[in-house]
């Protein structure tokens, strides 16, 4: 009967709601009945409640054979797909899927935060060597803190076009790197086996995270379009500075001068979604691959931001306190040594653009013989104040962009001396001579923060074994 139906699964349905509209006839309506065993049950064609004043929409004299998932709840629409039982289970899964998602994009931003994570993505590098380079020889200043001024004249030899320059530094015994698109990094490694560089991998999803970012620096070119842009000795390419520095001549670090207009357009490229990604994941890497150097940068950005006058970093996501977004469209560099920045430090270079790197566009490591061909959108971090570096030229068509990250090594030195110059730094005669003479051992000490895949893995083995301990000792807290 129409109070109770019994349905294949064994469960009963009741409580057929009927309309008290006139033109419902209910004795126009097909009676239930069970067939023989197995057989679906008869139930009335596209049953529901009607709306008071409307016809019910149901067939007379018809019937259809229904499954389970077919039977309508009372009060349905029939357009509602979560109101019917196959509809709900449809509603979970996407619910679970979405869910999943969620955690599967949490667990990849804090992929390099927990010590145990950080060996994993170690033990997943490809290592690239460069047995005839040796970390130590890199020229530097005798403070220790900085490099030396070089205006590339060692590599003058290197003139053409991109191919031809290519095949010349081939000549020179000089090794082409190709990298593929795998989730792992690529550590470059000394004689002594020290990472000294690092090219970050392709994670899942980084095309469209470059694209984006991409589109940004395209926005952020148009912005500047007719500016005069201000003088580089890399190349000539537009480069904007943001954040601070120290050192030319200045007697205290100051932020770097930018107009309205440029800081506008310039913080908006930094704003940008795909580019904070980007920036979160490089200081994931940079913490992961450079431990001592994390921590002494980020030391360094809480010393300044302690500060009467406080300074703050162009972006806090990253450790370093300057930023060059290199929005030329053919950024192209000449041989050259980043020499102002810490010595014995690591420095960030983020290439963006729209080229193929099999025909131009490849990074010359010059002291370890080494031409990277690094797409758009690869980054990489090395000491570019000690090794010389320069750009393959790009087609025509093409273009070429980036964004380079570092700390100065006047920063560094300036915290070192009590906030002061070293005119103006009291020292007598003999601690002045002491402090020069300690130049040496303070860049020794400083490249000893640069440390072999084993002593990564120990030193992420031992922050393991640490943070449990530390954990198991913190006490229980109830409620």
């Amino acid at each position: 009967m129409l109070s109770q139906v019994l349905l294949r699964s064994g469960k009963e349905f009741s409580c057929y709601l009927l309309s008290t509209s006139a033109c419902f006839d209910v004795e126009s309506l097909p009676h239930a009945e069970l067939c023989d065993e197995g057989d679906a049950v008869i139930e009335p064609a596209d049953f529901y409640v009607a709306a008071p004043g409307a016809e019910a929409n149901s067939t007379t004299g018809s019937a259809a054979f229904v499954s389970d998932d077919a039977v309508q709840t009372p009060f349905a629409e029939p357009g509602d797909p979560e109101t019917t039982p196959r509809g709900r289970t449809e509603a979970q899964r996407q619910r679970n899927r979405a869910k999943k998602k969620k955690r599967r994009e949490r667990e990849t931003a804090d992929e390099l935060t927990t010590p145990h994570r950080r060996m994993h993505h170690l033990g997943r590098a490809t290592v690239v060597q460069s047995r005839q380079y040796e970390l130590q020889t890199g020229r530097h200043a005798l403070s220790g803190y900085v490099g030396v001024v070089d205006r590339g004249l060692d590599y003058v030899f290197l003139a053409g076009a991109g191919s031809e320059r290519i095949k010349t530094l081939l000549r020179h015994q000089y090794e082409f790197v190709e990298l593929d698109k795998l989730r792992g990094d690529y550590p470059i490694c000394d004689g002594q086996g020290r990472i000294f560089a690092l090219v970050l991998g392709w994670p899942e999803g980084w095309d469209q995270r470059t694209e984006g970012a991409n589109r940004a620096m395209e926005k952020l070119q148009a912005a500047l379009a007719d500016l005069r842009p201000p003088s580089n000795r890399r190349g000539n390419f537009a480069a904007y500075s943001m954040g601070y520095s120290y050192g030319g001549g200045q007697t205290e670090p100051v932020p770097c001068k930018r107009t309205r207009r440029e800081i506008a357009a310039l913080q908006e490229f930094l704003d940008d979604a795909d580019v904070q990604a980007v920036f979160k994941y490089i200081a994931g890497a940079i913490k992961t691959w450079f431990p001592e150097h994390f921590e002494a940068y980020t030391n360094c950005l809480e010393v300044y931001k302690a500060r009467p006058d406080p300074l703050s970093p162009p972006s806090p996501l990253l450790p370093f306190p300057t930023l060059t977004i290199n929005c030329g469209r053919a950024t192209i560099c000449l041989p050259h040594r980043d020499s102002p920045n810490d010595a014995a430090g690591v420095c960030l270079d983020w290439i963006l653009g729209r080229f193929d790197v099999a025909s131009g566009g490849q990074l010359v490591l010059h002291e370890p013989r080494k031409i990277l061909a690094l797409d758009p959108g690869r980054v990489i971090l090395f000491p570019s104040a000690i090794i010389t570096h320069e750009t393959i030229p790009i087609a025509p068509g093409e273009w070429r962009s980036g964004v380079t990250g570092y700390t100065p090594g006047g920063l560094l030195r300036y915290i070192a001396q009590g906030f002061a110059t070293r005119d103006g730094w009291a020292l007598t005669p003999a601690e002045a001579k002491q402090y020069d003479e300690m130049g040496e051992t303070r860049w020794r000490s400083s490249l000893a923060r640069f440390k072999t895949l084993q002593q990564l893995i120990a030193w992420w083995a031992a922050a393991a074994t640490a943070a449990k301990t530390v954990q198991s000792a913190a006490p229980e807290h109830s409620l």
